[in-house]
C-alpha cells in the first residue's frame, strides 16, 4: 500500500477516532492520528467570505483573503516564504461564498513552525500598501481574462438571471466586480478584516502524523486572544424558479467552441431530505462516464467535447440549483442542444430505471471512500462533516444515506423538482443573438 494511505485497519468509526475539542472559545479543532508516516495535513475554515463583502464592494473580501499573506506586523511576505519553503511546507488561504478556507501541508516536526504562521497571517496582517497595487494587478488580469471565458461568462449570466440581488448566490456583472477591485483602498481592508475575521465559526482539522494533545496545546498558544468575529450565517430566503424556460447568447468572437450552462433551481437546501435522492437523479443523467449525456451526445452521436450535469449553490446553507454544462463546436450547437434536451426531457418525464440508481449509488459511495485515503482526504472530510453537518458523525453516516435511497424515491425527487418547461439556458461563444455560427 503506498505510503500516504491514511485507512487504519481497526473497526472504529471516524466519529469514535476524532479528536474534537475547543481548545480556544470559538475554535473548533478535530484531528485524526493517521499511520501516514511524517505526513500532516491541516484544513480550515471560518466565515467572512464572498457574501459577506458590502454590496457595493463586492471584491472586498477576495482582496483581503489575496492580502493575509502579503506579510505580517513582523515578518514580510519573502521571510514567510522562506521560513515554509525551507522545511517544503505550504500554506495557503481561498475565499468561498460563505468561507475563507485555509489550507497547509508540511511534516510532523514542522507543525509548530505552521500553525505559528498560520496564526500570524490571520491575526496580524500587514496589508501593506505596496503589495496591494500588485494583488490588484493580478485580481484586476484575472477578471478581464473572465471576458472571455464562455463557460466563465455563460455561468455568471444564469446566475444573474436565476437568483435575486442580494441572495448569496446572484452574481453581479463582471463590471461590477471590475470596478471595485480598481478602487478598493488599503483602508477598506482593514475595516473589513477588522469587521469580520475572528473566532466564532473557526474550525481547525488536522489529519497524520500528529500527537494529538501536542497539537491542541500549539492551536491554544496560537490563537488565545484572537479577537470573536461577529458573523453568522444569514437565513436565506430561497429564489423561485422561473417562470417559463427562456434561451440567451452571448456573443465571443473568435471562439472554437460554444459553452452551453443549463439550469433550474431546486428551491431546497442541503439539509432537505430531498437532497440527497435529487443528487443520485443527476449523477444518472450527468454524474459520470455512463451517465445518459455522455452516453447519448458524446459517445452515440459525437456532439460534444464533454458534458455533465451536477448539483451546486448548497454551500453555506443557500438553495441549491441543478446544472447542465457543455462544450459543443459552433457548428454542431443546434444539434447539440437539441440532443441535450431531447435527454433531459426523457429523465424528466420517464425517470430512471433500478440499475441506474444502483449503479450511481456505487459511483457515489466509492468516490467518497477512496477520497478518504489520504491525509487531505481526511482532513477535508472532517471539515467539510463539521462545517455542513454540525457533526463529525456525517463522516461515517454519509454511504448509509446515500445506500438507503430507493428508486422509487429518485423518481419521486424528479417529478417534484424537476420541471422541463423551467429551464433557463445561457450559451456564450462565437454565435449571433439567435444562436447561429458567426
Amino acid at each position: 500500500s503506498s505510503p500516504n494511505m491514511a485507512l487504519h485497519s481497526e473497526d472504529k468509526s471516524f466519529a469514535q477516532r476524532v479528536q474534537d475539542s475547543v481548545p480556544v472559545p470559538g475554535l473548533r479543532l478535530l484531528m485524526l492520528k493517521t499511520n501516514a508516516k511524517d505526513i500532516v495535513t491541516i484544513t480550515g475554515s471560518f466565515l467572512g467570505g464572498d457574501m459577506f463583502s458590502p454590496s457595493r464592494e463586492p471584491m472586498l473580501a477576495e482582496m483581503t483573503v489575496r492580502m493575509l499573506d502579503e506579510g505580517t506586523l513582523r515578518h514580510s511576505k519573502e521571510q514567510i516564504s522562506e521560513a515554509l519553503e525551507s522545511v517544503g511546507a505550504s500554506l495557503s488561504f481561498g475565499c468561498g461564498k460563505g468561507r475563507v478556507s485555509l489550507s497547509a501541508a508540511c511534516l510532523k516536526k514542522d507543525v509548530p513552525l505552521v500553525l505559528d504562521l498560520l496564526a500570524e497571517q490571520l491575526r496580524e496582517p500587514a496589508f501593506p500598501e505596496a503589495n496591494l497595487e500588485t494583488d490588484r494587478k493580478r485580481l484586476l488580469t484575472s477578471l478581464e481574462q473572465k471576458k472571455e471565458e464562455a463557460g466563465t461568462l455563460a455561468f455568471r449570466r444564469l446566475m444573474e438571471i436565476l437568483y435575486p440581488e442580494g441572495h448569496p448566490n446572484y452574481i453581479p456583472d463582471l463590471q461590477k466586480d471590475i470596478a471595485s477591485a480598481g478602487r478598493i483602498a488599503v483602508q477598506d481592508i482593514r475595516s473589513f478584516f477588522g469587521d469580520t475575521f475572528g473566532l466564532g465559526s473557526f474550525i481547525l482539522s488536522v489529519a497524520g502524523d500528529s500527537e494529538p494533545d501536542r497539537v491542541r496545546a500549539l492551536v491554544e498558544k496560537s490563537f488565545s486572544g484572537f479577537k470573536k468575529s461577529p458573523l453568522v450565517l444569514p437565513k436565506v430566503e430561497p429564489a423561485g424558479k422561473p417562470e417559463r424556460s427562456m434561451t440567451e447568447y452571448i456573443t465571443i468572437p473568435e471562439k472554437t467552441s460554444t459553452s452551453v450552462r443549463i439550469s433550474s433551481l431546486l428551491g431546497i437546501t442541503q439539509e432537505h431530505p430531498d437532497y440527497f435522492p435529487l443528487a443520485v437523479a443527476i449523477h444518472v443523467l450527468g454524474g459520470g462516464f455512463s451517465s445518459r449525456l455522455i452516453q447519448t451526445v458524446r459517445e452515440e452521436r459525437g456532439l460534444t467535447y464533454g458534458i455533465y450535469a451536477g448539483i451546486g449553490g448548497d454551500d453555506s446553507k443557500t438553495d441549491a440549483y441543478w446544472m447542465v454544462s457543455g462544450t459543443f463546436a459552433p457548428a454542431l450547437l443546434a444539434q447539440g442542444m437539441e440532443a441535450t434536451m431531447a435527454e433531459i426531457d426523457r429523465w424528466a418525464v420517464k425517470g430512471i430505471s433500478a440499475k441506474e440508481v444502483e449503479d450511481a449509488k456505487t459511483a457515489i459511495t466509492g468516490g467518497y471512500v477512496v477520497g478518504l485515503a489520504t491525509t487531505a482526504g481526511l482532513s477535508g472530510a472532517m471539515l467539510g462533516s463539521v462545517q455542513d453537518w454540525e457533526t463529525i458523525e456525517f463522516m461515517d453516516s454519509f454511504p448509509g444515506i446515500i445506500n438507503a435511497i430507493t428508486p422509487d424515491q429518485v423518481n419521486e425527487v424528479i417529478k417534484k423538482y424537476i420541471d422541463p418547461q423551467r429551464i433557463v439556458t445561457v450559451i456564450a461563444g462565437s454565435v449571433d443573438k439567435e444562436g447561429k455560427p458567426l
